[in-house]
């Protein structure tokens, strides 16, 4: 049993994404991401979930861009089962001084750990991560970061994810580029 599809009525065109080029581009950018993660014909409720919740959020004028774009590639990462430890040190469980955010570690790592160049956070981006790991997508959202944590907020969100999905999209290194954050 194969389908022809023969008509299809759009419930959501997602028109206003077209009208804003910095939206248009990290919406582009998730759907990137999505197609680069899943397999052709596999079903994930929960992937088109949240994929479905970012596209609706981006185009919501009162929240960044980059701040959904953030929420969905750590959550994405969650979803795909790289949700990083945050809580602790990766290496000795010390819950003090974590500075660092190690993709290959799997986590955070305190000063001492830290042998290796690894992506420095504040507290305020550690903050934020927690908040967008441990809670439900809505709830992400009523968070507010400065423009300081909200860029680094994303930059860590898209290192981070390119860990782990082999490559840096080229439309990242492009909204980083032209600091469409």
């Amino acid at each position: 049993g194969r389908y022809t599809v023969t008509g299809f009525d759009s419930i959501d065109s997602f028109h206003e994404l077209r009208r804003d080029f910095d939206r248009l581009s990290l919406g582009v950018m998730l759907l990137k991401i999505c197609e680069k993660a899943i397999a052709p014909d596999k079903e994930d409720v929960q992937l088109f979930s949240l994929l479905i919740n970012s596209l609706h959020k981006l185009r919501d004028t009162n929240v960044h861009p980059a701040y959904t774009a953030s929420v969905f590639l750590f959550k994405f990462c969650c979803l795909f089962g790289y949700q990083p430890q945050l809580e602790a040190c990766v290496k000795c469980s010390n819950t003090k001084e974590l500075f660092y955010l190690s993709a290959q570690a799997g986590g955070m790592l305190c000063k001492n750990c830290n042998q290796e160049q690894h992506i420095a956070i504040t507290g305020g981006c550690l903050r934020y991560i927690k908040e967008i790991c441990f809670s439900e997508f809505d709830e992400t959202f009523l968070f507010k970061p400065t423009q300081k944590q909200l860029k680094e907020l994303y930059n860590v969100a898209c290192c981070y994810t390119a860990y782990f999905f082999d490559e840096k999209l080229k439309i990242m290194d492009y909204i980083n580029k032209y600091q469409l954050v």
